[in-house]
């Protein structure tokens, strides 16, 4: 289909994070990318692809009453069910979401 690009995590991440996330060459920096949930493997994700230039938005449920801090942009709070989630990923350019 498309050749993979890989992007190596950070020396402090291999134990919790695949040593390599492979992405596709479909994917620029040019790329938005919305990341539901903001926990260990989506936090340190959304770093990595910050790191290499991607516009991250972290979108977190709301269920934690101080998060730690996120690389990127980070909204709080549900969308509402699917139609608000479209919505959203219209409304703001959504490229790529990883759930």
């Amino acid at each position: 289909m498309f050749a993979p690009v890989t992007v190596k995590c950070l020396p402090d991440m291999a134990e919790t994070v695949s040593d390599i996330f492979t992405i596709p060459k479909l994917l620029t920096p040019l790329c938005k990318v919305l990341i539901l949930g903001g926990i260990n493997e989506a936090a340190q994700l959304a770093a990595i692809l910050v790191e290499q230039g991607f516009d991250v938005i972290s979108s977190l449920a709301g269920r934690t009453k101080d998060p730690m801090p996120l690389a990127g942009s980070v909204r709080i709070g549900g969308f509402g069910g699917l139609d608000g989630l479209v919505a959203f990923i219209k409304d703001n350019s959504i490229d790529v979401l990883i759930d």
